[in-house]
């Protein structure tokens, strides 16, 4: 229940004097999907926006319906859109890349991993930004799962986590 998983994220992950929303739509159908590293993934995304929006802002997750052109069939969309900093357009492409940060005490690992648990779903990921509006990333999830043969492929062709068991 990703309605469910955003509540609760959203509750832990957004302190006060942020606002913290989120938006489930009436028709969003349960995923098949790992719960743990999706909250985790979910989780990090969150952290990023709570961090952009600094002491005044709002954070909105979003559950709906989705299509997406390299999602086959039925999915939803987990959407998090903060008003907070923005990204360059420069750097915009290279954030789900590991390693990259721009924060002084980040990692750059963060969006890495959402990514990869996200396309070990079988699922895409998304994202936008302006400068001084806010970014927002979109993670589009298959309803039935990934594909028994699916795997996550990195950015240099490496297999990454196979979530199976």
């Amino acid at each position: 229940d990703l309605g469910e998983l955003a509540r609760w994220a959203v509750a832990t992950a957004v302190p006060p004097p942020l606002e913290g929303r989120v938006e489930v739509a009436d028709d969003v159908p349960l995923v098949r999907a790992h719960y743990d590293p999706l909250a985790r993934a979910l989780g990090n995304v969150l952290l990023n926006a709570v961090e952009a929006c600094g002491e005044r802002g709002r954070v909105t997750v979003r559950v709906q319906r989705a299509r997406h052109a390299e999602v086959p069939g039925d999915a939803v969309a987990l959407t998090v859109a903060d008003t907070g900093c923005g990204i360059a357009p420069e750097r915009l492409a290279s954030i789900w890349d590991p390693y990259v940060t721009h924060k002084a005490h980040g990692t750059g690992l963060g969006l890495a991993i959402a990514r990869q648990t996200v396309l070990a779903h079988g699922g895409a990921v998304d994202a936008v930004s302006a400068v001084g509006r806010g970014t927002e990333i979109r993670f589009i999830l298959p309803v039935h799962g990934a594909p028994p043969d699916a795997r996550a492929v990195g950015t240099t062709g490496e297999f990454l986590l196979p979530l199976r068991t």
